[in-house]
């Protein structure tokens, strides 16, 4: 038996008959069309040895008419659905309710039948008016021109029904032939059982080869993920060590930094402010001055009074003095507003390297924080007071080394 056959058992339905001895089976069309040309050699003798003296062959047209729609109908309807297992099996079961109709109503008899013993002895002794009798007899039919011969031939079939011609032994023999059709499809049974344990046994194997090299693999890979899931929450924990700093920071130094903003636009007003009074005190002292000289000096020396010379003197001192003073508190604003927007920018620098993991070791960390918090300078000069009298301008204003 070949390997492909217990699939194909598998996939197509078996054409199961049930003959007058009992069941047959058949795994292929071809096998059940080889069966139906054997069971037809059991009459062949009805055309080829009598002279249709009795119409023989009347009998035999009608046993080969139904034999040959069995054989058609397996050959153009089971054959062709082959390729579909359930067309296949609807016309499988119609093949056999087919064969069942034409048994029941014996239109056709198989070699597994009771008298079919008898009905070889028959032909075997070449008394074939008997073995045509025989059959018309148990199916029912008739022959016509009834002779001597017939009558004999009907005596001997009656005498083999009722026990005589080895009833018996045919009957032995016929039940013989069921268990050795049944011990052959057991053994066809228990080949085809062991076929497949064999082939179950394999794909067992190779079953659990497959599981032990998928478990091996998961557990592979469920070791991998862990040592990923394991870097991955180190990494995620320094990280949430990092935010978590950096938002500690972020609020100890969220009061500096709007300090130091508060301080910018403070110092950006102040410095525009003095900047406009220093032009305005320049262009009231120049004016003042211009004034002055253009209404007191504008007459010879000997016409000149002191008083006025020193209301001038004076003047001046203060307007140099007014001048210098504005114009230092302006630049003061300017290195302050310069010195509010450095702080501004570190703090939020160093808020950012806050945020990568080892961007600051502890002492890059505490000069930072010293250069952030360090005293502030306005750049104001300290000699800045005006001058007591207008000796004190004219000391002041000698140079040093004199």
């Amino acid at each position: 038996m070949s390997e492909a056959q217990p699939d194909r058992d598998v996939k197509l339905k078996r054409i199961t008959i049930k003959t007058e001895a009992g069941t047959r089976w058949f795994a292929t069309v071809e096998d059940f069309v080889g069966w139906v040309q054997q069971q037809t050699s059991a009459y062949s003798f009805l055309q080829n040895k009598l002279q249709n003296q009795h119409n023989e062959r009347s009998l035999y047209q009608k046993l080969q008419q139904s034999w040959v729609q069995l054989q058609q109908f397996a050959q153009q309807h089971v054959k062709p659905a082959e390729q579909e297992p359930e067309r296949y099996a609807k016309q499988v079961d119609e093949l056999v309710n087919q064969f069942q109709r034409s048994l029941k109503s014996k239109q056709i008899f198989t070699t597994e039948a009771p008298f079919a013993e008898f009905l070889q002895q028959r032909v075997e002794a070449r008394d074939y008016v008997c073995a045509a009798v025989a059959i018309a007899y148990f199916l029912n039919e008739n022959l016509s021109n009834f002779d001597l011969s017939l009558a004999a031939a009907l005596q001997k079939t009656l005498d083999w029904e009722r026990g005589a011609f080895g009833q018996a032994e045919a009957e032995s023999s016929s039940n013989k032939k069921l268990r050795e059709s049944w011990d052959e499809e057991f053994s066809r049974q228990a080949e085809q059982a062991q076929q497949s344990q064999n082939r179950l046994d394999t794909l067992t194997e190779r079953a659990d080869k497959l599981l032990l090299g998928q478990k091996n693999r998961f557990e592979g890979d469920v070791q991998g993920y862990e040592e990923q899931l394991q870097t991955e929450l180190e990494k995620a924990r320094q990280e949430l060590n990092a935010i978590t700093q950096t938002y500690e920071e972020n609020l100890a130094l969220h009061a500096p930094v709007r300090y130091w903003a508060l301080q910018e636009k403070l110092h950006r007003r102040k410095m525009h402010l003095f900047a406009k009074i220093t032009a305005g005190t320049v262009a009231v002292a120049l004016t003042v001055l211009l004034l002055f000289a253009g209404y007191v000096l504008n007459q010879n020396i000997s016409e000149l009074i002191v008083g006025r010379l020193v209301t001038m003197a004076v003047l001046t001192t203060f307007a140099i003095w007014a001048v210098r003073l504005s114009a230092n508190l302006f630049m003061a604003h300017t290195h302050l507003l310069t010195d509010a927007q450095e702080r501004r920018t570190m703090i939020h620098t160093y808020l950012a390297l806050l945020r990568k993991r080892d961007a600051l070791q502890d002492d890059e960390r505490q000069l930072i924080l010293q250069t952030l918090f360090r005293p502030s300078t306005t750049g104001m000069i300290k000699d800045d007071a005006g001058p007591a009298h207008l000796v004190d301008l004219i000391n002041r204003m000698a140079p040093k080394g004199q």
